[in-house]
């Protein structure tokens, strides 16, 4: 991750990007976490399926996630997942209602019986919320009629909860499917690869993507809205970019160079591109330059260059997005197990 001022100060060449993806998990580091250290778990997290519709105007989520999850320890009567300002409407385990219970901070689920180190459960939470964080809405309003509609997410350090109840720290790791139902004009980008794309009712659509490589819940990333695609490619696999719909035509001259960088990295690192796509998706407002989302980084609209100034920037976007890319591998395919040893 990196804030947006950074790069206002610093500018490095394209021959030195390589250097920009050793800045380690430096973005962790920017942000402030609640709980620097390691926590113990009490369960391995290793699946979430995660439904979300949206009310915009309201600001609303509406969400059903199912946690596939594995004890580690022996006696466990409850388990319990990071969760704030949201409202839980049911809790089912393994397809039986539950009983559950909520604070501030958390949703504590009461386990059928005491249950051993080793013992699997599929938890359901159906719930709703209009999140504080985490989670944002970017909305035409009576100075910019015009704007198009964008819903994103940001999830490092600690916002996941916000928007979706689950393991909230970065040492666990899942594989995750992510089925938004979203007006039928719309684009949504999350972790993975698009499974496919079908109808639903009242003008909708349900798109469904799937990550099969683990990574952590902060790396969850959902961006929904008005937006257009362009696709590219390496090594047969799908880079694509996003830019809201208005200005679609600044993301060649923007973005263009992601395959050579991606190219170079591979090579360089000895390691190849380990996920199943690439996307960028820059959206309006967002709060910090760039964010290293697992497969799909989500960057700040601001990076969009219209076409005839882009000879006016000597590097263009070569910095922010040889950094947010570089994360790809470190930090994403390798993660921090805590906060404070992250930067």
């Amino acid at each position: 991750m990196i804030r947006r001022n950074i790069w206002n100060r610093q500018r490095v060449s394209f021959a030195g990007a390589i250097l920009c993806a050793v800045w380690l998990l430096s973005g962790a580091a920017l942000l402030r976490a609640d709980e620097p250290f390691a926590r113990n778990r009490d369960y391995d997290l290793q699946h979430s399926k995660i439904a979300l519709r949206f009310q915009p105007e309201q600001k609303k989520v509406l969400g059903e996630v199912t946690h596939s999850l594995t004890l580690l320890r022996d006696g466990l009567e409850t388990v319990w997942f990071d969760s704030v300002g949201l409202q839980i409407e049911s809790v089912r385990i393994n397809k039986s209602a539950a009983k559950f219970s909520t604070t501030d901070k958390k949703l504590v689920v009461t386990l059928p019986k005491s249950a051993k180190a080793g013992a699997k459960f599929d938890v359901e939470i159906k719930y709703h919320g209009a999140p504080t964080k985490g989670l944002y809405f970017v909305l035409p309003d009576k100075d910019y009629p015009n704007r198009p509609l964008q819903i994103w997410t940001q999830g490092e350090s600690e916002d996941t909860r916000y928007y979706l109840p689950t393991y909230d720290y970065p040492n666990d790791r899942l594989t995750t499917e992510t089925i938004l139902t979203v007006p039928a004009s719309w684009q949504t980008i999350s972790n993975g690869k698009l499974i496919g794309v079908s109808d639903a009712s009242d003008g909708m659509k349900t798109w469904t993507w799937r990550e099969l490589q683990p990574s952590s819940t902060y790396l969850i990333t959902v961006v929904a809205g008005e937006f257009v695609e362009v696709k590219d490619s390496w090594r047969n696999i799908p880079v694509t970019y996003y830019a809201p719909k208005d200005r679609g035509d600044r993301l060649n001259p923007s973005y263009s160079r992601t395959p050579a960088m991606i190219e170079l990295f591979s090579k360089k690192l000895g390691v190849d591109y380990p996920w199943e796509k690439y996307s960028q998706a820059m959206v309006d407002e967002f709060v910090a330059g760039g964010m290293e989302n697992s497969s799909a980084t989500t960057n700040t609209a601001d990076s969009l260059r219209h076409p005839k100034l882009v000879p006016e920037y000597e590097q263009n976007q070569d910095p922010l997005i040889s950094h947010e890319l570089g994360h790809q591998w470190f930090g994403d395919l390798v993660t921090t197990k805590d906060w404070a040893t992250s930067g």
